[in-house]
């Protein structure tokens, strides 16, 4: 798959299960920003979440819409097709996302607007 809007998809699966293992999700609402293949989201929701995932890539999202087919039936992940520096988010205890880097600094003050418990936000070595 292509990365064309500034996307780095997450694939070190050792990555994958320290940041999905980082805070307790289970039952919890959490908001994935960019899951782009939908390995983090795999993670979570094996962990019990309920995920809403907010992804730019229309092409994604329909990706996304097949693997996790169930998980929407079931009400366990719900995805919102658009850009995180403009959608509206439903309400969310704990938000991770892996931020492309030129939305980043969008992306997190909205964030900052929000209310959530916890955030695990990875960002490119530039921005921090």
């Amino acid at each position: 798959m292509s990365a064309p809007r500034d996307q780095h998809f997450l694939i070190d699966q050792r990555a994958v299960e320290k940041i999905a293992g980082f805070v307790d999700v289970s039952g919890r609402r959490v908001l994935e920003i960019g899951p782009g293949e939908g390995v983090l989201t795999r993670a979570l929701l094996d962990r019990g979440a309920r995920v809403v995932a907010v992804e730019i890539d229309l092409a994604l999202v329909d990706e996304l819409e097949f693997l996790f087919a169930d998980e929407i039936a079931e009400g366990r992940l719900e995805i919102i097709p658009g850009d995180a520096a403009k959608v509206d988010f439903p309400p969310f205890d704990i938000v991770v996302a892996n931020l492309p880097y030129s939305a980043s600094s969008a992306i997190t003050f909205r964030l900052l607007e929000s209310g959530f418990e916890v955030a695990v936000l990875m960002y490119q070595k530039e921005f921090a």
